[in-house]
């Protein structure tokens, strides 16, 4: 029996997020495949023509970034 709860606490189950991710990761893919002409970028003096996908998947980890930095800071000033 102890093999059984053993087999039960090493399985990995399919959670809601795990599935979020996976179809938020698929979507993610055809927006950038269907995004693959080129812009122009104007950022303070910066100017330049880059991808569309690239320029979307930097603003996006940045945006993911500043969300998980606000969480921090959000959580450090609550528990103290």
């Amino acid at each position: 029996m102890a093999d059984r709860d053993e087999l039960d606490r090493n399985e990995r189950h399919v959670t809601g997020a795990l599935i979020g991710a996976v179809i938020l990761t698929a979507i993610v893919i055809i927006f950038v495949l269907q995004n693959t002409h080129r812009v122009p970028i104007h950022f303070l003096w910066f100017e330049r023509d880059a991808q569309l996908w690239l320029m979307l998947l930097i603003t996006s980890a940045v945006a993911i970034g500043a969300a998980e930095l606000f969480t921090v800071y959000l959580r450090h000033r609550r528990d103290h």
